[in-house]
């Protein structure tokens, strides 16, 4: 996760350092906003994953399926319900913003292809965050006993690790 963290970062800070270089002389302020926007989204995002993955999911290990799902379902059910939808929804729209005013003001490829490649995983992540929120939302109505549990948190884990990949 860590590389994937990396590369997301170094994609994104390439491209909004090309994009300020670009524009700065150009007063395209409104996709260089965008562009920062995406960004600051795509971090916030990213660090929420981070630990998710990384802090979160190795503890679970240690409290067990049953805390786990009662913290998980209090946090991503919680104010989680908001704020994970609004990161990823928003931050695809940005990216999607973003890469329209770069075809409408003809930027380079150079310049294109983060877009291109980060409005691409921004979809897939919405894709596969498709199968992992019923899982998360069946967790809240199945029986509360870890034989029933366990195998709906190892699945929205899976489908979280693949989430987590595709921030950027």
């Amino acid at each position: 996760m860590a590389s994937a963290g990396r590369l997301s970062a170094s994609i994104v800070s390439k491209f909004c350092a090309a994009r300020i270089a670009h524009n700065i002389g150009d007063g395209r302020v409104m996709s260089l906003t965008k562009d920062a926007l995406a960004a600051i989204l795509d971090g916030i995002f990213a660090g929420l994953a981070v630990d998710r993955v990384v802090v979160g999911f190795p503890a679970r290990k240690k409290i067990g399926p049953l805390a786990y799902a009662d913290y998980a379902l209090a946090a991503d059910l919680g104010n989680g319900r908001l704020l994970y939808p609004g990161l990823a929804i928003g931050g695809t729209l940005v990216k999607l913003a973003a890469l329209v005013i770069g075809l409408l003001n003809r930027a380079s490829a150079s310049l294109l292809t983060p877009l291109v490649l980060a409005l691409v995983c921004g979809l897939l992540l919405l894709f596969v965050t498709r199968f992992a929120a019923p899982k998360m939302l069946k967790i809240g109505k199945t029986e509360n006993k870890a034989e029933f549990i366990s195998p709906l948190m190892e699945d929205f884990v899976k489908l979280s690790w693949l989430r987590a990949r595709l921030i950027i």
